[in-house]
């Protein structure tokens, strides 16, 4: 007698597979009205300055589930995500181990960054009562996105030059498949280019600092999921998602994060065998 193999869980619920991509986004933002219920009383244990570096790293913190997650799918071919996957071969485990290192590294390189910029809020950015409307906070992250992918793009094009390329840039570049814990994976100076803007953008900017703990959450989940190597199709984030995966695979074009920059600049990629065949045409 044949044993019918019992069905995947994706197939036995067709349409529940987003809800471990995006469970991250529960428990972040479950953690963040956690953190807005006890907004006065860590403020006043904690003084301004403590507090703010606070709601910074735990801004930052909040991407960790999302990291362990992509780690998982990686590791074990978890199904039904790891079909997702939009370059057919896997980062190799030394790699894990290699990003998982330099996560540690750069977090301990990013802990000065924070304690001088934690500084710069005044007591408007942090009081209680000046926390925005949810429309407000919306708009205000949607202009952090805006004003870190402008510099965002100008800059990562400005690494591609060779001579930057080499001596900065190609450590970003050592891993042709990605993996999410890769994001920060990057000399020191690159990471305070093109990383060190998301942290200091709603600083300067002087939005509140609720706000800001919610644009490092969104800001770094985009980050670590641009380099996750997925495409899922319930993600509407998926095909920016392969778009940079392609950037990685090519070491060329689609130098931005949303797209609009490159498509305006003439540098989109969207596909990698008609990108190969003008290669060829070239030579």
């Amino acid at each position: 007698m044949t044993v019918k193999k019992p069905a995947s869980y994706g197939s036995v619920v067709p349409h529940i597979g987003w809800l471990l991509p995006w469970g991250h986004f529960a428990l972040g933002f479950a953690a963040i009205f956690g953190l807005f219920n006890n907004w006065v009383a860590m403020l006043e244990m904690l003084g301004q300055h403590s507090f703010v570096m606070f709601v910074t790293w735990f801004g930052i913190g909040l991407v960790a589930p999302q990291l362990i997650f992509y780690t998982f799918i990686d590791l074990y071919h978890w199904e039904p995500w790891y079909q997702h996957k939009i370059q057919k071969r896997d980062a190799p485990f030394s790699d894990h181990v290699k990003a998982w290192k330099r996560l540690l590294t750069v977090v301990i390189e990013t802990i000065p960054q924070i304690y001088f910029l934690s500084m710069l809020p005044t007591e408007d950015m942090v009081a209680f009562e000046n926390i925005p409307s949810i429309y407000v906070q919306g708009f205000q992250v949607a202009l952090c996105a805006l004003f870190w992918e402008i510099p965002f793009y100008i800059s990562h094009r400005i690494l591609h030059i060779p001579f930057l390329y080499r001596h900065i840039h190609k450590v970003h570049h050592e891993y042709e498949t990605p993996i999410s814990t890769m994001g920060v994976y990057a000399h020191w100076v690159e990471h305070q280019i093109l990383v060190g803007p998301v942290i200091m953008t709603p600083y300067l900017a002087g939005f509140h600092m609720f706000t800001a703990t919610i644009w490092y959450f969104v800001g770094m989940t985009g980050i670590m999921g641009f380099h996750s190597g997925y495409t899922f199709p319930w993600h509407r984030m998926g095909q920016k998602h392969k778009l940079h995966d392609l950037h990685h695979e090519l070491n060329t074009g689609n130098f931005g994060f949303f797209g609009g920059l490159d498509y305006l600049m003439g540098t989109s990629i969207g596909d990698v065998e008609e990108e190969k065949r003008k290669r060829r045409v070239k030579v």
